[in-house]
């Protein structure tokens, strides 16, 4: 396996851990952002309207 087929593959999978990670905080974490979490997931979701 050369280097670009290897930099390709953990790019893949790099990606595919952000998304699960964002889709988990999201699916999960009802109110992360008023418990001071801001990670991936939170800043994506939008703010609860006042």
């Amino acid at each position: 396996m050369d280097r670009r087929t290897f930099g390709c593959m953990a790019l893949l999978f790099v990606l595919l851990a952000l998304t699960v990670l964002a889709l988990g905080a999201t699916r999960f974490g009802a109110d992360t952002r008023e418990a001071g979490d801001w990670s991936l997931g939170a800043l994506m979701r939008p703010r609860p309207r006042l």
